[in-house]
């Protein structure tokens, strides 16, 4: 089964520190340290393959170019050995995020050729993330760092498939409700997946 899948924001823990050179808006240099907590991430699309054998389905979903910002406090060093504490908004990206989910149906309900049905899953992420860009109202900076995560996830499923003319189509909405692992996510992580095949 092929599949089209969306993503909506998220907010993904992503921790760290920094100690880098910056540009005052003067255009002198200075330091710029300060940490990384979480990244807001926005909306995203992408694609899938989904196979099911029984009441398991294996899906595994590739996105790629996913914006997100992170907004965090810096304390940046001025002439004069002084240290002014600012609020800066630094650039991240998920470059690629590759996906495996394993649903288990626990609820089918059938009405004629369509199927509605419920259960847990399971999963697995890996992701290529990079951290680019910041800027505050004192400087401008480049974190330049760029590193793959791997996290575990676990949740619920909901969705409805149907069979008309031999083909086979389908649309489920998948609740993260937890992540454990380098990546964790500070609020449920929704997708919704759309399917069309000769068989599920």
């Amino acid at each position: 089964m092929l599949s089209t899948g969306y993503q909506w924001p998220s907010e993904l823990a992503i921790s760290g520190s920094f100690n880098i050179g910056g540009v005052l808006k003067s255009g002198s240099t200075c330091c710029v340290m300060g940490e990384l907590s979480t990244v807001s991430f926005d909306e995203s699309s992408g694609i899938g393959i989904e196979a099911a054998f029984g009441s398991l389905e294996v899906v595994v979903s590739y996105f790629t170019g996913i914006n997100g910002t992170a907004t965090t406090e810096i304390d940046v060093c001025l002439p004069g050995d002084v240290i002014a504490r600012d609020t800066a908004v630094i650039e991240a990206e998920i470059e690629w995020q590759l996906t495996v989910l394993a649903r288990a149906s626990l609820v089918e309900y059938r009405l004629g050729p369509i199927t509605a049905l419920a259960g847990m899953e399971v999963g697995f992420r890996q992701a290529d993330v990079s951290v680019g860009n910041g800027t505050s109202n004192l400087a401008d900076f480049d974190v330049g760092e760029s590193f793959q995560t791997s996290s575990g996830l676990f949740g619920y499923f909901g969705g409805l498939r149907c069979e008309l003319a031999g083909m086979k189509v389908g649309i489920t909405f998948d609740v993260a409700l937890t992540g454990f692992g380098d990546m964790s996510w500070s609020h449920d992580l929704m997708s919704l997946y759309g399917s069309i095949g000769i068989g599920f």
